[in-house]
């Protein structure tokens, strides 16, 4: 036990900061009254208690910074368990949720480009979350993949027959449209306009492709994406 210097009542040890300064390590006030303490201040002059603050972290960035780090990194899984709890308790608040969506619209071109370097940077860890996400998630994955291909039955129902496609497709250069490669023993039929950009699912709509020049395109404006191995049009 300990005497708080300020309310003079007797606290357990943990109750109070640690201090060098003193003796014993700890600080001679309670962390209660430092706290009392601190919003008073704070409340007498906002402006100077923020600026305070400022210079304070600024002068110690990288010290806080680590620390910040080490302590993530200790208490991992109880920062994740408290989010998920505060999640569920929050997600159906219409002014949680409107709150999220004005975030994501003022962030969506930063997100979108900090999550493409982030991809690109940790290929494996991407497959790796992606595989685990499907097996924690089989009813979601089922759930996707029926919407998407009713998607796009309904988007290939006006395009050219089968027959028609299946045709133009024997009859095609086996070379991907995009980098030139050849790809006679596996190639992919790719719709030049994305179906999800309203591209139709017409022979005049599709090329050959190379599995992996598909793959990264997927739904990309097919002039941006040409642009990539430098062809302009």
């Amino acid at each position: 036990m300990k005497l708080c210097k300020r309310c003079g009542t007797h606290k357990a040890l943990n109750e109070f900061h640690k201090s060098a300064a003193n003796k014993d390590g700890l600080y001679h006030r309670c962390r209660e009254c430092c706290s009392e303490l601190k919003r008073a201040k704070y409340a007498s002059d906002p402006l100077a208690a923020r600026a305070k603050r400022r210079a304070d972290y600024l002068k110690n960035r990288e010290r806080i910074l680590a620390s910040n780090f080490a302590s993530r990194a200790k208490h991992h899984e109880a920062v994740l368990a408290s989010k998920k709890v505060y999640y569920e308790r929050v997600k159906l608040d219409p002014l949680w949720q409107a709150k999220q969506k004005a975030i994501r619209v003022k962030t969506r071109g930063v997100k979108s480009a900090y999550d493409k370097d982030y991809r690109a940077a940790r290929p494996e860890q991407n497959a790796r979350n992606a595989i685990a996400w499907v097996i924690r998630n089989p009813e979601k994955r089922k759930t996707i993949s029926k919407a998407y291909k009713a998607r796009r039955r309904t988007q290939e129902a006006n395009g050219d027959s089968t027959a028609a496609i299946h045709a133009w497709e024997m009859a095609a250069e086996k070379a991907c449209y995009w980098c030139k490669d050849p790809c006679e023993e596996k190639y992919h039929v790719d719709h030049y306009e994305p179906l999800a950009r309203g591209g139709r699912h017409v022979i005049a709509n599709l090329v050959i492709s190379c599995p992996g020049c598909n793959l990264k395109k997927n739904a990309k404006d097919p002039y941006a994406f040409a642009a990539t191995f430098g062809r302009l049009f």
